[in-house]
């Protein structure tokens, strides 16, 4: 997926992606590899500071020098009109507590022929949180998946965000459904334990677990994530 990203982009720009596909093992190129030509500002746009010092210092291991790093509110992007030829998002426009206000935002910032280039998730009907969501709601009968989890997959349907780029102001507003490997190289119980720590949203959903069940949960989930295992890892 992010190798498709980087190419569609490089392809938009006149450059030759094919150097984007790195042997397997090694980690995808900064955005800022693909254009050095360019100035890129890489923002972040939660409270944590730590995210930019961690992309910083990969900027600098690499040699970086034509990329920026600040921390901004996506709703009020801290640049004048017309600043920018490209505007990125990767996998954040479904947390965005305001979609259309910084979709505006984005397009205001961008000159006339600018584009803008988006990753979204596709629906929530997918193997990983089949596995470990879908499990934990057989257990929790009459449960409902709370709204922040539902608002994850709002792009989900293959038209949502072109339509919502189309009302913000863009024009030619497309997009494309794909589906990708997600591949998982450590354990499945590994895994199931990610997910209880890093999906956010749910948390509300897995603490209604009983705990009389949770170990039985455990197993279930398990269970469901070791039919993509292939001995060597989970691949969704």
């Amino acid at each position: 997926g992010i190798n498709w990203y980087y190419g569609f982009i490089a392809e938009k720009e006149g450059q030759k992606p094919s150097f984007l596909w790195r042997p397997k093992g090694m980690e995808p190129p900064l955005l800022a590899e693909v254009f050095d030509a360019l100035i890129l500002y890489w923002l972040v746009f939660k409270i944590a500071r730590e995210p930019l010092a961690i992309a910083a210092q990969r900027a600098e291991e690499r040699g970086l020098v034509n990329v920026v790093f600040e921390r901004a509110n996506v709703q009020e992007l801290p640049f004048g009109d017309r600043s920018f030829d490209l505007v990125t998002c990767r996998f954040g426009v479904m947390f965005f507590p305001d979609p259309g206000r910084a979709l505006r935002d984005m397009c205001r910032v961008l000159r006339p022929g600018g584009r803008v280039a988006m990753l979204a998730w596709g629906p929530m009907e997918q193997p990983y949180f089949t596995c470990t969501i879908g499990v934990a709601l057989k257990h929790l009968p009459g449960v409902q998946v709370p709204e922040p989890a539902r608002a994850m997959f709002k792009f989900g349907d293959g038209r949502a965000l072109s339509a919502a780029l189309a009302a913000a102001g863009f024009q030619q507003a497309g997009e494309t459904m794909r589906t990708v490997p997600w591949v998982w190289t450590d354990s499945v119980q590994e895994l199931w334990a990610y997910c209880q720590a890093v999906t956010v949203p749910f948390k509300p959903l897995l603490e209604r677990i009983p705990a009389a069940e949770r170990e039985a949960v455990g197993r279930e989930v398990c269970a469901e994530l070791a039919r993509y295992w292939d001995g060597k890892q989970v691949n969704l």
